[in-house]
């Protein structure tokens, strides 16, 4: 039974930088001055912005100061920490292990003295069984020691998108020159439209004409001799 209670200490952090490669390269550097190491890193660069993220693995003595230096590296953004005490959880799994020990102490004993082929078989397949559940609750119990005594932080980098430059304010004669060629290319098609409508439409304005004008002789007064 362990003295104390087991903690499982993780924290997730983002942090605005200014350069992020250097910010990376620090953590390592902290990771390792506190007996740690870097679990894992990513980075991430583009036009806009830059991301990166780092996991590190450090002693527990050492992970409250390690996140104070980490907020030093820029602006502390978000902060998320999470404490599970899996005592309970290893006070049991080592029991089951006693027990599952005992029992293949027991069975070793009883394969000791077996004459039977069948007895001997039957005693193989339980040691088998015992042997496997050995192996599991070891397994458990090594990673519930390990992940209580290393904390895992995990630190989000970002830096702001870069400012606009002064030289995409200037003045371009290109901008409003497409802009001018496009608005004379509309209008020459709609000047160009206009015209074949009105060639396509002279005969029926023609009879018009011709029916107006003879509707106004008509109604003109013959003057007498």
């Amino acid at each position: 039974m362990p003295q104390t209670r087991m903690i499982i200490s993780t924290a997730d952090l983002d942090v605005k930088v200014k350069n992020l490669s250097q910010s990376i390269e620090s953590i390592r550097k902290l990771a390792k001055l506190a007996g740690g190491y870097v679990n894992s890193s990513s980075l991430d660069n583009n036009a806009k912005s830059s991301t990166g993220s780092i996991a590190i693995r450090i002693p527990v003595k050492n992970y409250g100061s390690a996140i104070e230096e980490i907020a030093k590296l820029g602006v502390l953004t978000k902060k998320d920490e999470s404490a599970e005490d899996v005592t309970e959880e290893y006070i049991d799994v080592d029991s089951r292990l006693r027990n599952v020990r005992r029992e293949e102490s027991a069975y070793l004993n009883v394969l000791t003295s077996a004459r039977r082929v069948t007895d001997i078989l039957a005693v193989e397949r339980e040691l088998s069984r015992v042997r496997g559940e050995i192996e599991q609750a070891e397994g458990r119990i090594k990673y519930l020691r390990n992940q209580s005594e290393l904390a895992t932080i995990t630190i989000s980098f970002y830096t702001a998108a870069p400012a606009i430059k002064s030289s995409s304010l200037t003045w371009s004669f290109a901008e409003p020159a497409t802009q001018a060629i496009h608005a004379f290319g509309v209008i020459i098609h709609k000047a160009v439209t206009l015209a074949i409508w009105l060639v396509v439409l002279s005969p029926i304005w023609g009879l018009a004409l011709l029916a107006a004008v003879l509707a106004r002789r008509r109604l003109q007064p013959t003057s007498g001799l």
